[in-house]
């Protein structure tokens, strides 16, 4: 009994030793304060005792890695066999041996000023090394002989993770490299690593921007339009170009005002354009020419030698996770995050290629919303079954599949469908962990004869582990077709009901305009100005189909004609839109009624001009009353 109190005294110990370094996972700011001999950390003013930091070699001072990384929010991992330790932190991952010199930090080998030592079951290792791979500022105090480590919570600006003491950085996946701007902090950057900002203060910074060539880019038009965007707005100073290398063209642009000096590169490649876009103090000037010359030397190729990767791309893929519901996904290295970032149960990636149409979607609920994923899968393929163009859908599986992967067995259909404009396979995936269901649509540019396989690779590649539903709650899917009407009566003599499905815009005495889930948009409006009657009305809308058959990309699928809805007759025409590439359907209905027009218009997207969409219209127009 002795033994064991012994024991459970020693966990909540160290319990609550751990929960006394936990600052940093709450987003504030951690400070460390230590003393070499001492075993003593000060970690924001709270005690935790550890092994005694102490100096070895040449004046190298050896901290234990756990309490202090842990602090800092790392996960931190050991393997007794190899003797090996790892730490994982946002955007980093270190492996340690005892003993070797050579750490390894997101793949790359980065040499110790002394080798990781195991004493007293602590893995110590540099301090320096810690301040490198943290972004955390190290200060010493002569007279007390204390160090003290501060961590900035992130958000508020940390150093870019590693890379501090290389003499450059770049991205091996986007090619480029330039200078470490070592006094600046990289304050963001995009999931896909094709934006990112770097600060000294909020009056200094710069960015990287890029972006695949599009086919109609122009140098020299770009070039004319950025000199002439800045006028009555800043002094320009320069405006250089160099085309002397076709592969490679630059122009150079420098502006100023009364406060600020702005520094702007554009650089053009094969691949891609690039952005560099500064904007610095005149109050400053040695940063602000440090940042000049620093952005001077960015160039558009990567070399590994003495440089830190900021790419994160493995495989071809980045790994996404989503924190609060404890999920991940390899990503395609193409792709962008569209979705917010502060999204947390809804995630959207587009391909960045100018000829793909590829995105991945990625949605959660919780099964007191949606039930089971079964019978989520089951509504979604009834559903897009239901809302799809029958004339573009190529291939629809019937039934739903159940599939095993690595993580999880989903419940799985496909579809693939044929517009003007794209060409897609679509795998739609469903399965559960806890109380949540998950929801993951790839949608893959076809022509690909992996398509199944491409898809597979991403689902395959998700992990969620059980979440709290007592912490996360309850998240609720939209309700695509909810039941039921709304009735509307602010229109000019005429009421109408429209389904609950479509979400008003804009309405009036006048005209009104609603949206539904799926593209369609519906406009009402009603002309006062003149006396009309059926013939004047016929007249006009014929004039409308004369002028539409003369318009480029505009097709008449139905001519003008009178139909029947319910009990009362209108006169119709139909035709096609294509601008560009996408095409669209317009149906126009209009009747006569107390010397008043009514036009009725329903604009379909081709994914889903579908004989659902347009019963669905044919209904709100049975529901018009006039007066």
């Amino acid at each position: 009994m002795k033994k064991r109190m012994i024991v459970m005294v020693l966990v909540f110990s160290l319990l609550a030793s751990l929960c006394g370094v936990s600052a940093f996972a709450e987003g504030k700011d951690v400070e460390i304060k230590f003393s070499v001999g001492d075993d003593t950390l000060l970690i924001n003013g709270e005690s935790v005792t550890v092994a005694k930091p102490y100096v070895v070699g040449d004046g190298v001072t050896l901290v234990p890695v756990r309490v202090i990384t842990e602090a800092f929010g790392a996960t931190v991992g050991w393997d007794g066999e190899t003797q090996t330790v790892t730490l994982t932190y946002p955007d980093v991952n270190i492996i340690l041996q005892i003993n070797n010199p050579v750490a390894e930090v997101n793949k790359r080998a980065e040499t110790l000023l002394s080798a990781p030592e195991l004493t007293n079951g602590y893995t110590m290792v540099p301090l320096r090394f810690i301040s490198e791979n943290f972004g955390a500022v190290v200060s010493y105090d002569n007279e007390t002989r204390a160090i003290t480590v501060t961590k900035t919570a992130d958000g508020e600006g940390s150093m870019v993770v590693g890379m501090n003491e290389s003499k450059y950085i770049g991205d091996s996946y986007y090619g480029w490299r330039m200078e470490n701007p070592k006094d600046m902090q990289m304050t963001w950057r995009s999931f896909d690593g094709s934006e990112m900002e770097f600060s000294y203060d909020d009056s200094n910074w710069f960015s990287i921007m890029l972006q695949e060539k599009p086919e109609d880019y122009d140098f020299e038009e770009s070039f004319s339009e950025w000199k002439s965007s800045f006028q009555g707005y800043y002094t320009l100073v320069k405006a250089d170009k160099d085309t002397a290398d076709a592969g490679k063209k630059v122009m150079h642009l420098q502006l100023k005002d009364k406060t600020d000096f702005m520094d702007m590169y554009e650089i053009e490649t094969e691949e891609y354009i690039y952005l560099l876009d500064g904007t610095f103090s005149n109050d400053n000037k040695e940063v602000k020419e440090e940042a000049l010359r620093i952005l001077s030397t960015f160039e558009t190729k990567f070399e590994s030698t003495d440089t830190y990767d900021l790419s994160d791309v493995e495989d071809g893929m980045r790994k996404f996770e989503a924190e609060t519901m404890k999920v991940t996904l390899s990503v395609p290295a193409e792709f962008y995050m569209i979705s917010s970032e502060d999204a947390e149960h809804s995630f959207m990636f587009l391909s960045n290629k100018t000829d793909s149409d590829a995105s991945i979607h990625m949605e959660i609920y919780s099964k007191d919303n949606v039930k089971s994923a079964k019978e989520q899968a089951a509504f979604d393929q009834a559903w897009n079954k239901q809302t799809l163009n029958e004339e573009v859908v190529v291939a629809f599986d019937d039934e739903i599949k159940e599939q095993t992967y690595d993580n999880f067995v989903a419940s799985v259909y496909t579809y693939e469908y044929k517009t003007s404009d794209e060409n897609l396979f679509v795998k739609d995936a469903f399965f559960e962990k806890g109380e949540y269901v998950y929801n993951i649509a790839i949608y893959v540019q076809l022509p690909n004869e992996e398509k199944e396989a491409y898809a597979d690779r991403i689902i395959n590649s998700i992990t969620a582990e059980e979440v709290d539903f007592n912490e996360v709650g309850s998240i609720l899917r939209n309700n695509m077709a909810p039941e039921g009407v709304t009735k509307v009566e602010d229109l000019n003599k005429c009421t109408l009901e429209m389904p609950k499905s479509f979400m008003e815009i804009m309405a009036s005495k006048t005209s009104l305009a609603y949206t539904d889930v799926t593209g369609i948009a519906f406009v009402a409006t009603v002309l006062t100005e003149e006396e009309y009657n059926y013939t004047k009305v016929r007249n006009e809308l014929k004039e409308v189909e004369t002028t539409q058959k003369k318009m480029d990309g505009v097709t008449i699928t139905k001519t003008l004609e009178d139909v029947s809805v319910g009990k009362k007759k209108f006169l119709k025409l139909c035709f096609k839109s294509v601008e560009d590439e996408a095409t669209s359907y317009t149906e126009v209905y209009a009747i006569a009624h107390s010397g008043m027009a009514y036009l009725f218009m329903a604009i379909y997207p081709e994914l889903t001009y579908s004989e659902y969409a347009r019963e669905t219209v044919r209904t709100i127009l049975n529901s018009v009353e006039l007066k």
